[in-house]
């Protein structure tokens, strides 16, 4: 083999193997991701968190600047229509147990709890309206 061949296979193996890793990555941040929300959806019910009819939680930061735009976007939801929901707001570093409970690590995130206290879909980031009005409406 000549140096300028040598030189290629090894640059497209060293390609070969940053992808590998990187999918191989992409994918175990996919699996985490999913078993996290698997974990929040078995939790047991919350009654108090319902506040006597179905809730949304909302996981905040002090900083978190996408936290007012999802506040926003609740908001905007919960004034369409008068479907009974609630918006309760949880700043997570100082609700540490709440947000243990549903596998919040990041902010903004919410949980959608249906009367009795039952979590019945988790989102972890930014979540835009029109998804959440279709958990909403299942919820």
């Amino acid at each position: 083999m000549s140096d300028p061949l040598q030189a290629l296979v090894l640059r497209l193996g060293v390609l070969v193997l940053v992808a590998a890793i990187t999918l191989g990555a992409w994918a175990a941040l996919l699996t985490w991701s999913a078993y996290r929300r698997r974990r929040a959806m078995r939790a047991s019910a919350v009654p108090e968190l319902a506040q006597g009819g179905p809730t949304i939680l909302l996981f905040t930061g002090t900083l978190c600047s996408e936290c007012q735009t999802q506040k926003e976007i609740i908001e905007g939801l919960l004034s369409e229509a008068a479907n009974g929901w609630r918006l309760r707001e949880v700043h997570a570093a100082r609700e540490v147990g709440v947000a243990r409970r549903f596998g919040v690590e990041t902010v903004p995130a919410t949980v959608v709890i249906d009367a009795g206290g039952r979590p019945r879909a988790v989102n972890y980031g930014l979540i835009d309206a029109g998804s959440l009005r279709e958990q909403l409406a299942a919820g």
